[in-house]
């Protein structure tokens, strides 16, 4: 009798556990994310800058890089600045990546990326923005090549990637420093923290121009993205 009360439980057990998977897989089924969908108000609102912008206004970060490439641009803006959804991080979340994506072949870098966005909870959040002295790049690994400036002697590049939770991440930050007692010799810099600070950063001893080779090693590495430009865009 204890034997097939025992055999009943575990034929239930097993029922249950069954039936638990295929809820599982159900719900997953069920939650599919339509991402283009998402993103469509922001594709939105970054139309109608483009279309109505302010030459006279000031604006946030997320609006910056748009805003200097529209200041060289003008009217061509909308014909030149584009748009691509693309999972850059590999995390199955793509990514709104906002720039010029169809330049010359003797551009320094193959991309400009003026403003990235990411899906967090749901929601279009905005991740980073690109400028012509602080520029990021999309390289062939998914992560981020970026090169600014703090002034004609602070030079600085390096490589960032985008984490899972949206946050950019500093992998490799290079700078370049004028010595304290000599302005006129330029020292050279690394971290992992992207801060400029020396300080906290090693002091290289490499050559000057394996110094700047380093960072056209990085700058070769970046691609081309297929994308969509705003002059066809419906809404």
């Amino acid at each position: 009798m204890t034997k097939k009360i025992i055999a009943l439980l575990l034929c239930a057990l097993m029922i249950i556990v069954v039936s638990g998977c295929e809820t599982a897989e159900t719900t997953v089924t069920n939650t599919e994310v339509n991402y283009e969908e998402l993103y469509q108000k922001t594709l939105v609102k970054i139309y109608d800058f483009i279309k109505n912008v302010d030459f006279d206004a000031e604006y946030d970060d997320c609006y910056m890089g748009i805003f200097e490439a529209l200041l060289t641009l003008g009217d061509e803006g909308i014909n030149a600045i584009e748009y691509a959804i693309k999972d850059i991080n590999k995390d199955n979340v793509p990514e709104l990546l906002i720039g010029s994506f169809d330049k010359h072949e003797n551009a320094y870098t193959n991309n400009d990326i003026y403003a990235i966005y990411s899906i967090i909870n749901n929601k279009a959040e905005f991740v980073v923005g690109g400028r012509s002295r602080s520029m990021y790049s999309l390289n062939e690994d998914g992560n981020l090549f970026y090169i600014g400036s703090n002034g004609a002697a602070y030079s600085i590049f390096g490589v960032y990637h985008i984490s899972k939770d949206g946050k950019v991440v500093c992998d490799d930050y290079y700078f370049t420093y004028p010595d304290d007692n000599d302005y006129s010799k330029i020292e050279l810099y690394h971290n992992q923290t992207g801060e400029f600070q020396r300080e906290s950063s090693e002091k290289l001893d490499i050559a000057y121009d394996d110094f700047w080779k380093l960072q056209e090693e990085f700058a070769k590495e970046t691609v081309k993205i297929t994308a969509n430009s705003f002059d066809k865009f419906s809404h």
